[in-house]
């Protein structure tokens, strides 16, 4: 079953980039805590041609760029450290965040939402 969603995730983004409208996507979104007070910021980047997906955490002052599936309403993509596993799922239908935080064997679900959001002119 898992073999078969994955295979159909990669036909949809096959066919996506072969008719070229894959495009370069910018939000804004705004993740909750474990106990719904405001958390984090983050600025996410999407690719979808690359299957790239980058945030920065201005808090944080940190740049991440991890691989990401592009599927037809969600995008996901993990990031794993020894101490800190991290899932991140963003709906392409509505711009709910969802993050999974796992530390050892205790999982943390925090939730969000997002806004699309249009870069200024650019002088390069």
């Amino acid at each position: 079953m898992k073999s078969s969603m994955f295979a159909a995730l990669v036909l949809s983004f096959s066919a996506v980039v072969a008719h070229g409208q894959a495009k370069v996507v910018y939000l804004s979104c705004d993740l909750s805590s474990a106990d719904g007070k405001p958390s984090r910021h983050f600025d996410f980047t999407l690719d979808e041609s690359k299957g790239t997906i980058s945030y920065y955490v201005p808090e944080a002052n940190n740049v991440i760029i991890e691989q990401a599936v592009f599927g037809p309403d969600t995008v996901i993509w993990a990031m794993n450290d020894p101490s800190l596993r991290t899932t991140g799922r963003l709906d392409r239908t509505n711009l709910s965040y969802i993050q999974l935080l796992a530390i050892g064997s205790k999982v943390e679900k925090r939730t969000g939402s997002c806004k699309v959001i249009t870069p200024p002119d650019r002088k390069f």
